[in-house]
């Protein structure tokens, strides 16, 4: 059972994978930061990436 020191700390963590550095909309999923660097509303990429995807 994580103390809540640790629970707080994972908070922060998912806060930072799940928030948009672009809008600061947090989403109740991971978002693509590492190939977009926002959420799919933000990036100018997104339909880009996601024609090629189904392509």
């Amino acid at each position: 059972m994580p103390t809540l020191a640790q629970e707080w700390a994972l908070d922060r963590a998912m806060a930072a994978r799940q928030t948009c550095p672009l809008c600061h909309v947090r989403y109740p999923h991971c978002l693509p930061l590492k190939t977009l660097g926002s959420c799919w509303n933000c990036s100018p990429h997104a339909a880009e990436l996601a024609a090629a995807h189904a392509a």
